[in-house]
C-alpha cells in the first residue's frame, strides 16, 4: 500500500498509531505478516516474518503419578501401548514412555523420597509436571537461553531413552516446568 496514513487524528483502525500519533508495529490477524512503516515515506509495507531460529517439537509431556502400574493401565485402557521402561537412577525416577501420535507421554513415578518427584507429588500431587520440546541442537538452545537470561535448572546431561536434556525454570516460561530434549546420535 503506497502512500500509507502515518498516524495521528483520523488514523484509520488498521493502522495503529502509538503516542503523539506516531506509528506502530503492528500485528495483523496473522501472526505470519506483520506491518512495519517505511520512514521515507511509502506508508505501510508487510514484511515476511524471520525465519525460527530452531523449530522445535513437543516431544513428550512428562506426567508424576504414585503408582506407575496402575498409570500404565489407565493409558493401556486407552489404546496406548508402553514402548520404553527404564529407571533413571540420577533423577530417582521409574519411566514409562507411550506414544500418542507424534508425541508422546511420560509416566514418572519417585523410586526415593528425595527425588524431584517425590518432591513434587508431595506439594502438587499427580499431574502434568513437565513438557518436553525437541530441539535439532541443544547447545545452541541453552546458549541462546542463556543469553537472554532464563533460568536453567541444570547443565545438560543425559536422561531417559538417552536424549541430552536440560529443564528451563518456570519463572522464565510463564509458569510451565519445561524440558528440552535432543536425542543423542551414536
Amino acid at each position: 500500500m503506497q502512500g500509507g496514513h502515518t498516524g495521528g487524528a483520523g488514523a484509520s483502525a488498521c493502522q495503529p498509531s502509538g503516542p503523539r500519533g506516531y506509528p506502530v508495529a503492528a500485528p495483523m490477524e496473522s501472526i505470519d505478516v506483520w506491518w512495519s512503516v517505511d520512514w521515507s515515506g511509502a506508508g505501510w509495507q508487510a514484511e515476511a516474518p524471520a525465519p525460527p531460529v530452531f523449530p522445535p517439537s513437543i516431544d513428550h509431556l512428562g506426567i508424576a503419578v504414585h503408582d506407575l502400574a496402575a498409570s500404565i493401565a489407565f493409558y493401556q485402557s486407552l489404546g496406548l501401548a508402553v514402548t520404553h521402561r527404564e529407571t533413571v537412577l540420577t533423577e530417582k525416577v521409574d519411566v514409562a514412555m507411550l506414544p500418542a501420535g507424534d508425541s508422546r507421554i511420560e509416566l514418572l513415578a519417585p523410586t526415593a523420597p528425595d527425588s524431584p518427584i517425590a518432591r513434587f507429588l508431595e506439594k502438587r500431587g499427580p499431574g502434568l509436571h513437565h513438557i518436553a520440546l525437541r530441539v535439532p541442537d541443544l547447545n545452541a538452545a541453552v546458549s541462546r537461553l542463556q543469553a537472554s537470561g532464563a533460568r536453567l535448572l541444570n547443565e545438560p546431561r543425559t536422561g531417559a531413552g538417552g536424549h541430552t536434556y536440560v529443564f528451563v525454570h518456570p519463572a522464565s516460561t510463564g509458569g510451565v516446568l519445561l524440558e528440552l530434549i535432543q536425542e543423542n546420535t551414536k
